[in-house]
C-alpha cells in the first residue's frame, strides 16, 4: 500500500546514510559492497557513547511509525490523516 506509514529506519541506518558519503570521498571508486563492509566495521569500532546520537535519531523514528501506524486505516479509507509530518 503505497500510503501505508513508512517503515522506522534502525540506528545503523541512520549512521550509514551519514557516513556513506565520506567514506566516497575517502575512497573514490570504492565499490558498493565494499562501503558496506567499511561501515560495518566502522558501527562495529564505534563506542556506545558514540552511537547514542544515532539511536536516539532511530528511537524517534519509531515513536514516529507507531503514532502514524496507530492512525493509518489501511486501504479504502478516505482522508488518512497522520499526526506526525514525514
Amino acid at each position: 500500500d503505497p500510503n501505508a506509514p513508512r517503515r522506522n529506519v534502525s540506528a545503523y541506518l541512520h549512521f550509514a546514510s551519514k557516513y556513506r558519503d565520506k567514506l566516497r570521498e575517502e575512497h573514490p571508486g570504492i565499490q558498493f559492497g565494499e562501503i558496506g563492509k567499511l561501515l560495518g566495521k566502522k558501527w562495529t569500532s564505534f563506542s556506545d557513547q558514540e552511537k547514542k546520537p544515532c539511536e536516539d535519531m532511530a528511537e524517534a523514528d519509531k515513536k514516529r511509525y507507531e503514532a502514524e501506524k496507530e492512525c493509518y486505516k489501511g486501504p479504502g479509507f478516505a482522508n488518512t490523516v497522520y499526526p506526525l509530518t514525514r
